[in-house]
């Protein structure tokens, strides 16, 4: 049994051993060839740490999701926000699996870094709009729905005639 586990745990010591960071990768971030290179090996070095950020991304964008939902049951003006953020979650994990899909199967296009350039620009951007409207637009309205409601709270409602019951 402790040949079992101590194989196991050699297993993971190997792939851990190939889970590095190349540093000099950094610098050409800032190249169309970096982004648009074709032929890439399935096998990466940054593949822990790619899903070590996926895991933290979609865990940050459920607890948002949950902070609004409480927000929500108070003022009820969320429902758009909730609901875009219910699609970039699963839009970050469709993505991640079909990225790692397409490279393990090293089909060119489907693969390439430009594919996680164009999906982290379109996350960004979508987040953003989410952002703008929770940290901006929604507090405006929360005061209007507020007030609205003590407004029409103390207003008399019409009573229906008996006659019109009949």
């Amino acid at each position: 049994m402790k040949d079992f586990f101590t194989s196991r745990f050699a297993t993971i010591g190997n792939y851990l051993d190939t889970q590095h960071f190349a540093w000099a990768d950094l610098k050409n971030l800032f190249s169309w060839s970096y982004w648009n290179e074709t032929g890439l090996l399935p096998q990466t070095p940054y593949s822990l740490a790619t899903l070590i950020c996926v895991v933290v991304l979609v865990a940050l964008l459920v607890f948002w999701r949950k902070r609004i939902k409480v927000a929500q049951t108070k003022v009820p003006i969320y429902e758009s926000s909730i609901n875009q953020l219910a699609n970039i979650i699963a839009f970050v994990l469709i993505m991640s699996v079909s990225y790692l899909f397409f490279r393990s199967q090293q089909i060119a296009y489907l693969s390439s870094r430009l594919v996680v350039l164009a999906s982290l620009v379109i996350i960004l951007v979508w987040t953003g709009w989410v952002a703008f409207y929770v940290f901006r637009t929604a507090p405006a309205k929360s005061r209007e729905y507020l007030e609205r409601e003590r407004f029409f709270r103390y207003i008399p409602k019409k009573k229906e005639k008996s006659s019109e019951k009949k």
